[in-house]
Parts: C-alpha cells; structure tokens; sequence
C-alpha cells in the first residue's frame, strides 16, 4: 500500500504487516524442503545487508539489478 510521497528511497514506514502465503499443506512444503537439502538446492543470495541497513537492502530490491535474493541478517 504505498502513497505518492513513498519512493524507492525510502521504504514505506506505515501500517506495515507480514501477511502468510499460503501454498498447499504442510506436508507439501515439508517434502519440497526435503527435496531441496537432499540435491544440495539453495536459494541465491545476491546480496546480504546487516538488519541494521534495512534502507540499503530496499534500495537494493528497488534498482530491479538483483539476479538472486536480497537478505537481511543478524
């Protein structure tokens, strides 16, 4: 939900909420996972930003120049 003074600067600051994707039960998701760490299939990451430079990371995710994710960490 953004409003015209929101820009790829500057993430949106209100009302923000996780919302669940849903895809199918659990039993699913558990046997993709598996599926996954058996082959050795990993998500590519393009890059990873401390969870202190939440900004940086937005700026990342809005230039569209990313090939794999962007990640916050600890």
């Amino acid at each position: 939900n953004r409003t015209p003074d929101d820009s790829p600067e500057r993430p949106p600051q209100r009302n923000a909420r996780v919302t669940p994707i849903l895809m199918g039960p659990r039993r699913m998701l558990a046997r993709l996972v598996r599926a996954y760490a058996s082959n050795g299939v990993a998500p590519v990451i393009d890059r990873a930003f401390p969870l202190a430079e939440p900004h940086e990371a937005f700026n990342a995710l809005a230039s569209a120049r990313h090939i794999g994710k962007i990640v916050l960490t600890r």
